[in-house]
């Protein structure tokens, strides 16, 4: 992770011409509905996981559902498909 973010600052500081900092949110403490319990840490682990590699690659603007406990798959939608589907329209 060090060795990821010094090549970033390096870029952003010489190419760019741009000050940075980084900082590191674990992404595990950020999804929480429900106190948690290990079954429920297990999932929200394997959730911010999923996340984190569809924005890597390049599923901005979706949303992630777990298609079924059956099929242990995830499903990345549209946000403007969810709003249609649920009757919401942008202004």
């Amino acid at each position: 992770m060090e060795m990821w973010t010094l090549g970033l600052q390096d870029h952003f500081t010489k190419v760019k011409e741009l000050a940075i900092t980084f900082k590191y949110i674990d992404p595990t403490y950020i999804i929480r509905v429900v106190p948690s319990n290990a079954s429920g840490g297990v999932y929200y682990t394997l959730l911010t996981v999923s996340v984190v590699h569809g924005a890597m690659a390049g599923y901005i603007g979706h949303q992630l559902y777990k298609s079924s406990c059956q099929q242990k798959t995830n499903l990345y939608t549209l946000y403007d498909q969810t709003r249609r589907a649920a009757g919401i329209f942008c202004q």
